[in-house]
């Protein structure tokens, strides 16, 4: 009956609070569906205060942030600490909330990190944007496709993102990026006769030992494949470039 609990909290929240504020409304929320005291929630109030003046979010949006990631099992301390992260990181992404939060935690659910691993999480993803080749939204619309491909062939957060990074500077952005790189993933690893055909031909006119397993057989890490083809191809004409790829 957990549906039918959130329903009797909401309830009793939007009773007692129908009169006040979105904020006192999302906190009260929160103290709620966290068990917490009133002091924990004069807390909360406090910090989101402070992120109000740190950052371009209201506190309605903030609490919002953080009524949201509570909902999704987060707890009250976490939501906290990422509704934090999140604001800094749209802000400085210029992006809104929701998409920065959910870049965030996908990123944290995906690649097995803990709400520790936030901070950093974050700065990775702004830093991948300081080129100006892709920004924070469009990360998160090649997240969608590409972290679950990365997963699934043994590549990193870092080299995920250092593919996307890569793409970009082919054109590739957004939802786009995404699919490109499962592409390419798949291509490396021999999804057809065609791909596995052209690779081995690029080898061989350009006489480049181009590495796709590492010693003990795993898939290298994308970004550092594609810097390699794309040294092989420097060798050959743009012709042969075409013919190729």
């Amino acid at each position: 009956a957990p549906l039918f609990a959130g329903a009797s909290i909401s309830y009793g929240v939007t009773k007692t609070f129908q009169f006040g504020s979105e904020i006192e409304y999302n906190i009260r929320f929160l103290e709620t569906l966290g068990d917490l005291t009133r002091t924990q929630g004069k807390v909360i109030r406090e910090e989101l205060r402070k992120m109000d003046e740190s950052t371009m979010f209201s506190m309605d949006e903030l609490s919002k942030t953080m009524v949201d990631l509570g909902q999704a099992g987060y707890t009250a301390k976490d939501s906290l600490v990422l509704t934090r992260v999140s604001a800094d990181l749209a802000t400085v992404g210029m992006t809104n909330m929701k998409v920065s939060s959910d870049l965030i935690t996908k990123s944290m659910l995906i690649f097995g990190k803990s709400t520790e691993d936030a901070s950093k999480i974050a700065s990775q993803l702004y830093t991948v944007t300081k080129e100006g080749k892709l920004n924070i939204e469009d990360l998160g619309g090649a997240f969608k496709m590409a972290a679950g491909a990365g997963v699934a062939y043994g590549q990193s957060f870092e080299g995920v993102l250092s593919g996307l990074g890569a793409l970009a500077d082919m054109g590739f952005r957004g939802t786009a990026a995404g699919t490109a790189y499962a592409n390419v993933l798949q291509d490396l690893t021999g999804r057809s006769k065609a791909s596995i055909a052209a690779f081995e031909e690029l080898r061989r006119v350009t006489e480049s030992p181009i590495k796709i397993f590492d010693d003990s057989g795993k898939l290298r890490q994308a970004a550092a494949i594609l810097f390699d083809i794309g040294e092989a191809i420097l060798k050959i004409t743009p012709t042969e470039q075409m013919r190729l790829l």
